[in-house]
């Protein structure tokens, strides 16, 4: 539902039992990411502190995957709370927050699928975008694409930041690459985050 925008679906998930402590601090996350994009930066702010929460109480031994709960809960609060800057035009911490969340992802252990469904990457370059700076936005979607090749979102992101460099050669062929690889896809993109 995050991955797509569908935030009054996400609201409307009930909350799973209390001792499913990781699955409930995913639930706050998509309630967060929900809020967040909706405005209720308060709100949002208050599912991320439920996050940090759990990952706090969470014993070391808890895994996700093959990764440890707490360290993986803690980029997730950390991405959401770059989300709500970003959402809520503070557009410095947004960019702080979701270069720190970047990081914290990529020292997350390899497993397939990845452990987070949701790139920090996407969301830093859409910033990025958004602030009028192309360039940075397109290295922050390369590396997103050296570590996941042919991934669709950072594909538009960066056809959309070589596009708006003017000049820079390869945009029309990077939007060929986009086009084959979201080719059966039946959502339109406007950008690397919904």
């Amino acid at each position: 539902m995050v991955r797509f925008g569908r935030w009054d679906d996400a609201l409307r998930e009930p909350a799973p039992p209390a001792e499913f402590r990781v699955t409930s601090a995913v639930w706050h996350y998509a309630r967060g990411m929900a809020r967040a994009a909706k405005g209720d930066f308060g709100a949002a702010a208050t599912e991320r502190d439920s996050i940090v929460a759990i990952a706090t109480a969470l014993p070391e031994a808890t895994y996700f995957g093959l990764n440890p709960a707490g360290p993986l809960l803690r980029f997730a609060a950390t991405h959401l709370e770059g989300e709500i800057a970003a959402r809520s035009r503070k557009t410095a911490d947004a960019i702080k927050l979701l270069t720190r969340a970047a990081g914290m992802q990529d020292s997350l252990q390899y497993d397939e699928p990845p452990p987070w469904p949701l790139q920090a990457r996407q969301s830093l370059g859409d910033v990025l975008l958004t602030a009028g700076r192309p360039a940075e936005a397109a290295r922050v979607y390369q590396e997103d694409l050296r570590r996941f090749p042919e991934n669709g979102w950072s594909l538009y992101g960066l056809a959309l930041a070589m596009r708006a460099q003017r000049g820079v050669p390869g945009a029309a062929a990077m939007e060929g690459r986009f086009t084959k690889a979201w080719a059966k896809s039946d959502v339109v993109l406007q950008g690397s985050r919904f």
